[in-house]
């Protein structure tokens, strides 16, 4: 019981935490038009003012790819398909993390990785493997699955960058993690081999040590909000991103 209780207050204060960080990012952002993005369709662009050096997005045969190389994609939302362990779950950890990858030839798995790639640990794969894989992420740009996305960006050098994108692609064909507090060496879950990959180079996305979760991600100090989008009801995408 006791357990319960401290579990459920940590994450009512991230909860909250997590809030403050995104309405905080989205009160910054001035509507604005750019040419870059004209040919997105059914989008409105708000740019955070920064000094940000990389992009913090990109068009690509008229789709838009939230993040760059080595950036986190999340979603707060679960994906299950159960009303009472989507809800506990949200609530407890969170949606689903992914990160980014970059553009080289992984040799251990043989195949042509890009910027319009991501590494993902999956539970919830319509064809039963649920494992880390690499994704084709567009789908991280429509309105289904997820109608929020919060890229996070962590300040780092190049060769850490790609350092992480060679740690997180270590993971890839592990099992996927249910119990996420037990056997988290052979296995893995999404927001666990994030904090396992930047642990390698000095960033803890993971303070208070337990099971890492989405709001332990966003919330890190190691971590800040480079890109969100949301949909809204009648299917317009808001897209606030540092420019």
């Amino acid at each position: 019981m006791f357990i319960l209780i401290w579990a459920t207050t940590v994450t009512v204060v991230k909860h909250i935490q997590t809030t403050i960080k995104i309405e905080d990012f989205k009160s910054k952002a001035i509507l604005t038009e750019d040419e870059e993005f004209k040919d997105v369709a059914n989008t409105r662009f708000y740019k955070v003012a920064s000094n940000e050096e990389r992009p913090t997005m990109f068009v690509k045969n008229k789709t838009l790819y939230p993040g760059l190389a080595g950036d986190i994609i999340v979603t707060l939302k679960s994906g299950f398909s159960d009303a009472f362990v989507d809800g506990f779950i949200t609530f407890y950890a969170g949606g689903h993390a992914a990160m980014i990858s970059d553009n080289f030839y992984d040799t251990t798995h043989k195949i042509n990785l890009d910027n319009t790639k991501s590494i993902e640990a999956t539970g919830l794969s319509t064809d039963g493997n649920n494992t880390c894989q690499i994704f084709d992420r567009s789908y991280w740009s429509r309105k289904s699955p997820y109608t929020e996305v919060i890229c996070l960006r962590v300040n780092m050098t190049d060769i850490e960058r790609r350092e992480v994108i060679s740690n997180i692609n270590t993971f890839v064909g592990d099992d996927y993690n249910y119990s996420f507090l037990f056997n988290t060496i052979n296995t893995s879950y999404c927001s666990d081999i994030m904090f396992k990959s930047f642990r390698k180079i000095g960033k803890n996305l993971n303070k208070d040590g337990f099971a890492t979760t989405i709001y332990d991600l966003i919330v890190s100090g190691d971590c800040y909000i480079s890109y969100y989008h949301y949909f809204d009801d009648a299917g317009i995408k808001h897209v606030y991103y540092l420019g």
